[in-house]
This record gives structure tokens, sequence and C-alpha cells, in this order.
């Protein structure tokens, strides 16, 4: 029998390339999150890494609803300061699990 396929956020929503020129830029650290529909659009899944220096960088997975179909946005990179970021959180109400080694899920990443 067939064993089920796991679940990986990472295979589903990571995209390599974009970790892998994190961990070149300087990024130390990455988090995983996602959001709730506010109005009409939603941050489905976000990967968000952080900087020594405090720069932070994301990678989201957004959805909106036109009334009659929700539609999968295209996924987006973005950079933010602190202050910025914590307004990203708080207006799409998005939840963040904890961090870990940026360097270290690289390497570790099963395609």
């Amino acid at each position: 029998m067939a064993k089920p396929e796991e679940f990986s956020a990472l295979r589903m929503y990571g995209n390599k390339n974009v970790f892998e020129k994190r961990v070149e830029e300087g990024y130390t650290e990455v988090a995983f999150g996602g959001g709730d529909w506010v109005g009409n659009q939603r941050i489905v899944r976000l990967w968000a890494f952080f900087h020594p220096k405090g720069k932070i960088a994301t990678y989201e997975h957004p959805k909106f609803d036109d009334g009659s179909h929700i539609m999968r946005g295209n996924p987006f990179e973005a950079k933010y300061s602190q202050r910025k970021f914590q307004k990203h959180l708080r207006e799409f109400q998005i939840k963040l699990g904890a961090k870990s080694e940026l360097a270290e899920v690289v390497n570790n990443w099963e395609e």
C-alpha cells in the first residue's frame, strides 16, 4: 500500500530560488504564516525573511474574491521596514509561526 504523501508548506508554497536569494542577501531567519479574509482579499500564505540589520522581505500568496469566484493571485515578493511589516501583518490579520534558521531550511530542502 502506498504511503500517503505528507503535506509540506515548504514544497507547496515555497520557492527555492527566493529562499536561496535571501540567504545570499544575508537574511538569517524565516517564518511561515497566513492571514484571514480582509474585505475581498487574503494573504493565504506568507514567508517572512529576517535580516540581522532589521530588514524584512516576504514571499506572499494572495487570493481575491470578486463576489462570484475566488481567484489565486500571483505570488509576489516585497520588502518592509519593521514598522511597515507590523502594519502589513495587522492589516491582513496575518499570524506568523516560529522563526527557523534560513540556511538550515535551504540545506534541508526536499524537492
